[in-house]
């Protein structure tokens, strides 16, 4: 199936490009309002999800996906990803109340979140996809992430002395190797 032509047939619908239009010119100072849309048909979503992602992309606008659960939202993902949209995963935090290890994996994909909005890493604008739980819970203020974080590449350059510097003025501490 040729996805470009599907994306193509959508953008020429006459109520697609109103909708796109009317985001360019939407809210105070440039801002587009949060708006629903209903009726479509459950093959089709994904291929209308993509288009507009894109198109708000390409009007230099992070976008902003909510799902009822995180199953939705990771699809969605999935689909904008296969598509060629750059796009992040915001997970529901994982409570674990068991005695045991849990894996930091969600807190990770939180956080590369929060920080690539703060302007901290990987620069140009992109889509969420996030679940209205993951959407709702508490995450830490910008100021704390952008003192507490270091953005750091295979291509970077960094001291040992002033990373283990930084490290420990993060909340780590310095333990022997077992």
């Amino acid at each position: 199936m040729n996805t470009e032509l599907i994306l193509s047939a959508i953008r020429k619908n006459s109520e697609y490009s109103a909708l796109v239009s009317s985001l360019k010119t939407s809210g105070k100072r440039g801002r587009i309002k949060p708006f629903a849309v209903s009726g479509i048909a459950e093959g089709a979503d994904g291929f209308f999800r993509t288009a507009l992602a894109d198109d708000l992309l390409r009007l230099e606008r992070n976008v902003l996906l909510i799902f009822p659960d995180d199953r939705e939202a990771n699809n969605m993902a999935d689909i904008l990803a296969d598509s060629g949209v750059d796009v992040m995963k915001f997970p529901s935090k994982d409570f674990n109340f068991n005695n045991m290890t849990a894996s930091h994996e969600f807190e990770n994909e939180r956080i590369s979140v929060l920080a690539r909005l703060a302007g901290l890493g990987k620069n140009g604008n992109f889509a969420i996809c996030t679940s209205i739980n993951a959407a709702l819970q508490v995450t830490m203020p910008q100021n704390v992430l952008a003192e507490y974080s270091k953005y750091i590449t295979a291509e970077s350059s960094i001291e040992t002395a002033e990373l283990s510097s930084f490290l420990l003025h993060s909340g780590y501490k310095k333990v022997d190797i077992v």
